[in-house]
């Protein structure tokens, strides 16, 4: 005799809701993860600041200072200073401060101010290793921040901060940088043209000066007068 077997549609039913609800309920924690995730770093005080620096020490067979100045829905302009320039009329020299001391020099020279800034020092091995975190291959600083200003700040960039930020910290763990404010310079580089300004010195190599304050001899760098009336009228707008 045949055996006759009836399928309960109502239990197959109650399991397809169940297995629809667990996977939206699943998207929406993810949803509101992703979301949760970006909008800290989005509104976030660093990030949302109208003026942020970045000033890099860059140690090379000439070492110099780069400043990055960025003035939100302005522009960027990046400044290339050498080390051991003599700051006129400041009577103040590039060299030896600590690089939260040296943004405080550049800021009175210059008569810039700044919401948020950030520093730290480098070198090119350093500035490649960087690179390479974006699937770049260079040493080169201006060459990193062109490709980087056509790449932008991208989606899977927010779980890549903190990477980002340790190669960075590898190479000085004194440096001030947070996942926020490395946010906001790949965002920045994007939002419009790069403009690059390196100082033009009288001499190519430090001359030592001899003074009465100082037991060894200074190495100083002067301005040219042209660079120097050039970069004060170029900052007055920044």
């Amino acid at each position: 005799m045949a055996t006759i077997r009836i399928r309960n549609k109502k239990s197959r039913s109650s399991y397809g809701i169940m297995i629809a609800l667990v996977v939206v309920l699943v998207l929406v924690i993810g949803a509101a993860y992703f979301y949760f995730k970006i909008s800290v770093i989005r509104n976030s005080e660093e990030f949302q600041a109208k003026k942020i620096d970045y000033l890099i020490h860059v140690d090379a067979e000439n070492p110099f200072y780069i400043l990055i100045r960025n003035k939100k829905d302005y522009g960027t302009v990046i400044l290339e200073l050498p080390e051991y320039l003599a700051l006129e009329p400041l009577e103040k020299t590039l060299s030896g401060n600590s690089l939260n001391e040296t943004k405080k020099l550049i800021d009175s020279w210059l008569g810039i101010s700044s919401d948020e800034y950030y520093y730290w020092e480098t070198d090119q091995k350093g500035i490649k290793e960087l690179a390479l975190k974006f699937g770049l291959n260079t040493d080169n600083y201006q060459e990193l921040l062109d490709r980087l200003s056509r790449r932008g700040l991208e989606f899977f960039d927010y779980w890549k901060l903190k990477s980002y930020v340790d190669t960075i910290l590898e190479r000085d763990s004194d440096a001030s940088i947070s996942k926020a404010g490395f946010a906001a310079i790949l965002q920045r580089l994007s939002e419009s043209s790069l403009k690059y300004f390196k100082v033009s010195t009288i001499t190519q190599y430090p001359i030592e000066i001899r003074t009465s304050l100082s037991e060894s001899p200074v190495k100083k760098l002067y301005l040219e007068e042209k660079s120097l009336e050039a970069l004060m009228a170029l900052f007055a707008e920044w």
